[in-house]
């Protein structure tokens, strides 16, 4: 699942999207997102992993099933 923040929206209305439901031409938005990561010290790769970048959490969002 990929928390998606779509262009001219606020952090506050991503959407949640199955990774088999991405657009073609995301290549580079996931790569600048790891990248992003890697900075902020996540691990990246992980199949089951979930990284909620910083600019996410502040705008309230977390792992699915976390509350």
């Amino acid at each position: 699942m990929w928390l998606f923040k779509w262009m001219n929206y606020e952090a506050s209305q991503c959407t949640w999207e199955d990774s088999s439901k991405l657009p073609t031409n995301c290549d580079r938005f996931i790569a600048e997102f790891e990248r992003t990561a890697r900075a902020e010290g996540f691990v990246v790769g992980d199949p089951m992993g979930y990284i909620v970048l910083q600019e996410g959490a502040r705008a309230g969002w977390r792992r699915p099933g976390w509350y």
